[in-house]
């Protein structure tokens, strides 16, 4: 139990935002404390194509639109994610087994449910009968591009929470090493990247690149 609405007040975030974020914090604790070794969550392969859609219309990058990862380094596993939603639902049928609907799902307040009710359908039928399998294949493509550049990317030292990062050497950076060398700083200090969108990233990037004066970036 919690108070999501508070929580989302204080994040800033909607309530399903918050709610998610509250159960993986619930997820977390269970697994740090030895109750459970993974959590199996439903997601679907829908599930991953709304996602996909979702962040490509906030200008996400690679790392956005790398979608829902089937295994997270906290301990979250998908195994569903290759199955579509329909295809799940008529195994339920199929073998008599109830499951629960989360009545929030059909609420068109939120962003992601008008894409996953009108949006989805419409390019669906106007544009391409095959949208999900093809949002699905980006999301394969960039999990893959980010993969490389996470092991390409070198750890960066931290002491005290404080990771230094010299100006000179970040601004001679090529853009796409630069930007996720940034990201990765925030990451280690952060543990997450939520609320930090490519804006952020170029005012670390446009300091460093700065030829005198200071300043300052704020990032969350």
């Amino acid at each position: 139990h919690g108070d999501v609405p508070e929580m989302a007040k204080r994040t800033r975030d909607n309530l399903e935002q918050a709610a998610r974020d509250f159960r993986k914090s619930f997820f977390r604790e269970l697994i740090e404390n030895g109750v459970v070794d993974r959590i199996a969550t439903g997601h679907t392969r829908d599930d991953q194509a709304e996602t996909v859609l979702f962040r490509l219309l906030r200008g996400s990058g690679t790392a956005g639109l790398a979608g829902i990862h089937p295994v997270t380094p906290d301990g979250l596993v998908r195994p569903l994610l290759n199955s579509s939603r329909a295809e799940i639902e008529n195994y339920l049928r199929e073998t008599n087994l109830r499951w629960r609907e989360d009545g929030s799902n059909s609420d068109l307040a939120y962003a992601r449910n008008r894409i996953r009710h009108r949006l989805i359908p419409m390019l669906r039928e106007e544009y391409n009968p095959q949208l999900t399998e093809a949002l699905v294949r980006t999301a394969t493509i960039a999990w893959e591009d980010e993969n490389y550049w996470a092991k390409t990317i070198p750890p960066l030292p931290v002491r005290d929470r404080i990771i230094l990062l010299n100006a000179n050497d970040l601004a001679a950076l090529p853009p796409a090493v630069a930007r996720r060398t940034v990201r990765k700083a925030i990451q280690t200090i952060n543990s997450d990247l939520h609320h930090i969108d490519f804006d952020h990233v170029e005012a670390i990037l446009q300091l460093a690149a700065a030829e005198q004066g200071t300043g300052h970036a704020k990032t969350a």
